[in-house]
């Protein structure tokens, strides 16, 4: 085996398992996955990324909490903490530079949805409220990339 295939195949057998895959950051395995993720997503539903444009979402937070959100029309939403190297040197968080109650009170504004997070394999519902709590989000990992799935 090659380093790149072994990797790819340790990616698809943690693939549901968020939390051994961040174990396994110092590899490569986090990203790698995320990006599999979106490529996965790309090909499945490429009229996403040809015609819809890309529509900032702001969360309900004060400017110390780093994070970044953006959707692919009303059916794609990407969510991910920004600056967590810089947390990490701060030591604000864990050894990743990620802890999810450091972002308790943000929210990110949705479409009243229930969406799947194509990163971890979680349902996500908004139908009741439109907001999603940002720390319940990334419980299990610090990016999310929701597809609305209200067929669910």
């Amino acid at each position: 085996w090659t380093l790149r295939a072994r990797l790819v195949d340790d990616v698809e057998r943690l693939e549901r398992d968020p939390e051994q895959m961040l174990a396994r950051a110092a590899e490569g395995l986090p990203k790698l996955h995320v990006i599999r993720v979106a490529n996965r997503l790309r090909a499945r539903r490429p009229e996403l990324f040809d015609r819809d444009p890309i529509v900032a979402r702001y969360a309900a937070i004060d400017v110390d909490t780093r994070a970044l959100a953006f959707g692919r029309g009303a059916d794609v939403v990407v969510a991910v903490p920004r600056l967590c190297a810089t947390m990490a040197r701060a030591g604000e968080h864990g050894a990743l530079g990620f802890d999810a109650s450091a972002f308790a009170d943000a929210r990110m504004p949705l479409e009243r949805a229930r969406y799947v997070n194509l990163v971890t394999g979680d349902i996500v519902d908004a139908r009741a409220t439109g907001v999603l709590l940002l720390a319940e989000l990334w419980q299990r990992f610090p990016a999310a990339l929701l597809e609305r799935a209200d067929e669910l």
